[in-house]
């Protein structure tokens, strides 16, 4: 738990419209949803409901011999969630040191939009 309270940003606390933390709020709850039709399309074709991610693309290896498009296709999707991982945890994380950077010192630094005003 303590790695998802670090790694998920609450980036909503600091948007300017109130609907956007509904938004956010209906999304998380869609979300599962994704690993649930993964798990109904894999036990239907496969006879076997893989709820890991990479349990799937272990049994599309298996299912479809290891040949060389599979075995393409396969780094091509863990290299995307690698890249997606990545990705947002290091937005997500510079986005919230930005904006609470100014709170080490309040009257020496400020953010206006994308500028940096620093006393010299």
């Amino acid at each position: 738990m303590v790695f998802q309270a670090v790694n998920l940003a609450n980036i909503t606390k600091v948007l300017l419209f109130l609907v956007s933390q509904v938004i956010e709020a209906m999304m998380l709850d869609i979300m599962p949803l994704f690993g649930i039709l993964v798990a109904s399309a894999t036990f239907k074709f496969w006879g076997k409901a893989y709820w890991n991610l990479w349990d799937v693309l272990s049994a599309a290896l298996d299912y479809y011999e290891m040949s060389p498009t599979s075995r393409g296709l396969v780094f091509l999707a863990s290299f995307a969630f690698v890249v997606a991982v990545l990705g947002t945890n290091v937005a997500a994380n510079l986005f919230l040191s930005a904006v609470t950077l100014p709170a080490f010192s309040p009257g020496g630094s400020t953010f206006d939009g994308d500028k940096f005003y620093a006393p010299c």
